[in-house]
């Protein structure tokens, strides 16, 4: 499925529309689980509340509050809401733009993360100027704006960033495949190859979470299809995944807005 221009699984809080590319802030809903998509044109993204993450070639790219990520036009993805939702600050770029900046053509062919706080700071400004309508003045600002960005998101690409490392994605399949295990960072960078303090660096660095919050989170999601396909006792499914029934239900309700028992009902069992 592809999504034209200005199309996502979102609400717009505020847009404002210029030749080269349009400022969107967009709310998705918590919990909310896209299914595989393409954009129509490229984008970049910056987190201002919430977290998210976009799931490409089976990675997730986990975004948290000033987190930025590049997405380039026609990539297929899903996108992964978290309990708090997520607000982003979306530059939508026109084709025209990047033809007109050769450099950042082909800077733009492929997707990439940013680590730049200006980048979150910029976003602030554009969201509190964007509400309601923006004055003359304010219009200029949001240009002003928005180029300063691009030309952040320009030089990030320009300089580059490592590709996944093989035995990354053999990381990722080993704990989606062996997490009720609980296994340990020596175990999981073993069975990759790499030194365990190496593994945890590299592995924070591409996803921006620990090994073990990646770990709790595989295991929620399992649990919740437990409860949505089973009729398990809650305290059942808890111990099942290393949790006390408390500590579970705190668990979930923060990763999904809902108690345990109170999901199981909305799933009709």
């Amino acid at each position: 499925m592809v999504l034209p221009h200005g199309t996502h699984h979102a609400t717009p809080e505020g847009r404002v529309d210029f030749a080269d590319f349009s400022l969107l802030v967009m709310r998705h809903a918590p919990s909310l689980r896209t299914k595989a998509h393409r954009h129509e044109h490229a984008m970049c993204c910056t987190t201002l509340h919430g977290c998210g993450a976009q799931v490409r070639d089976a990675l997730p790219r986990f975004r948290a509050a000033g987190a930025s990520g590049f997405l380039a036009a026609g990539e297929r993805h899903s996108d992964e809401i978290g309990a708090d939702g997520w607000v982003q600050l979306i530059i939508e770029l026109q084709p025209a733009l990047l033809v007109d900046i050769p450099e950042g053509h082909r800077s733009f062919e492929r997707s990439f993360d940013v680590s730049a706080p200006s980048l979150y700071h910029a976003a602030i400004d554009v969201q509190r100027l964007v509400r309601g309508k923006p004055s003359a003045a304010g219009v200029m600002r949001l240009r002003s704006i928005g180029y300063e960005m691009l030309a952040t998101f320009i030089a990030a690409a320009e300089a580059g960033s490592p590709a996944n490392p093989s035995w990354l994605s053999i990381a990722h399949e080993y704990l989606r495949e062996n997490f009720s295990e609980r296994p340990t960072l020596e175990r999981v960078a073993t069975a990759c190859g790499v030194h365990p303090v190496h593994l945890a660096r590299v592995f924070r660095a591409h996803f921006s979470t620990t090994i073990a919050s990646f770990m709790r989170r595989l295991a929620l999601e399992d649990a919740r299809r437990a409860l949505a396909r089973g009729d398990a006792p809650v305290a059942q499914i808890a111990a099942a995944y290393g949790y006390t029934p408390a500590h579970f239900s705190q668990m979930f309700a923060r990763a999904y807005g809902l108690s345990p028992r109170e999901f199981r009902r909305r799933s009709g069992r």
